[in-house]
């Protein structure tokens, strides 16, 4: 009875935390550069750049600090994260940070 209780606990919790990003993509001040820059603390710069549909993959571009892609209603915040960023859904903005350090945003 303990192993089944133990499972569904665990796999509750994994429910919670992959639901998070989607969760995630409702506030819309995740599409702005300005919060980004607030995540990453002083001195940190952030570009956004719109994608046509169609692309669905990305470069990590070197001395990024921060990567963050809206792919349909999503929205993943990638840090020290090297290659490609590989969607199912077509890449609607990515937003590309560099410098700060402050966490967490206000």
């Amino acid at each position: 009875m303990k192993k089944i209780l133990a499972a569904a606990g665990l796999a509750a919790a994994t429910l919670l935390v992959s639901a998070a990003p989607a969760m995630a993509g409702v506030n819309p001040r995740l599409n702005h550069t300005s919060y980004w820059e607030a995540y990453l603390g002083d001195g940190s710069t952030c570009v956004k750049t719109e994608y046509v549909d169609g692309t669905k993959s990305f470069d990590f571009p070197a001395g990024a600090t921060l990567v963050v892609v809206k792919a349909g209603t999503v929205v993943d915040a990638y840090d020290y994260y090297y290659g490609t960023i590989n969607t199912a859904k077509d890449i609607s903005f990515v937003i590309v940070c560099a410098g700060g350090g402050g966490y967490p945003p206000s």
